[in-house]
């Protein structure tokens, strides 16, 4: 009697208990037409009907556990499939700022490379020599403050340029042409670093929707499956049952 009552208070085998009743009332009858021997022993009858009970109880909370662990996986997937797809998001939008950026190092450089190509060809002209009096140093020091002053703030030379042992001695001419080739090796470098971190993202935001890809693809899989034994759920789990992400309407 104590299977009886373990069947009867348990929320999600009331199909059980009402089919474990109504075996035991209509019991006589089915040990008469079953087996007239059973007549002769009923209490082992009734214990053979009890293991019956028993097994199906077991293969009933079996299958409720199995499908409370593939629901729940399935919700898990979707949650995984969910911040990848906004990790993709989130690299691919890296990828575009860095794409931009190369873009706008690339045209600075160019800029720099024709000016420098426009300085080359008037210094060809220019009449070079030594200051003759403190008077033209001090200007020619003061051009070369000026140029260096505009090109660091700019941005077309780092801050350390100041440090890289300019010659005040040289003609305007001379220092213009010195100073738009240093421009246009940093304008170069410049690229050259933000055309690798280009390709560097490209790389990571290719990864990233593949990873992307591949859960969304096992989260539609382990839905299906959570689908096909959702029925199984007990009462009280029934609430485990996952909308369907937003990723999922967007790429329908």
């Amino acid at each position: 009697m104590e299977l009886v009552s373990h069947v009867l208070l348990a929320d999600s085998a009331r199909p059980v208990a009402i089919w474990l009743i109504l075996i035991i009332l209509a019991l006589p009858a089915l040990l008469l037409l079953g087996s007239p021997e059973a007549m002769r022993h009923p209490k082992l009858a009734l214990l053979e009907i009890l293991g019956q009970a028993r097994s199906y109880q077991q293969e009933r909370e079996r299958l409720e556990a199995e499908a409370v662990e593939t629901v729940r996986f399935a919700e898990e997937m979707q949650v995984a499939a969910e911040r990848a797809h906004e990790s993709s998001q989130r690299w691919q939008e890296l990828w575009r700022r860095t794409e931009k950026d190369a873009d706008t190092a690339w045209q600075a450089w160019q800029d720099a490379e024709e000016r420098l190509t426009r300085a080359r060809t008037t210094a060809a002209f220019a009449a070079p020599g030594t200051p003759q009096t403190p008077a033209e140093y001090a200007d020619r020091e003061r051009f070369l403050h000026r140029a260096l002053t505009h090109a660091v703030t700019d941005g077309d030379l780092p801050a350390e340029a100041w440090r890289a042992g300019w010659d005040p001695r040289l003609h305007p001419v001379e220092q213009e042409l010195v100073l738009l080739t240093a421009i246009n090796e940093h304008r170069q470098a410049v690229y050259r670093r933000s055309a690798a971190a280009e390709r560097a993202a490209w790389h990571d935001s290719q990864v990233a929707f593949t990873a992307q890809d591949s859960l969304r693809r096992q989260a539609a899989d382990a839905e299906q499956r959570a689908d096909t034994v959702r029925k199984n759920l007990p009462v009280r789990e029934r609430h485990l049952t996952p909308a369907r992400p937003a990723w999922v309407h967007r790429t329908a």
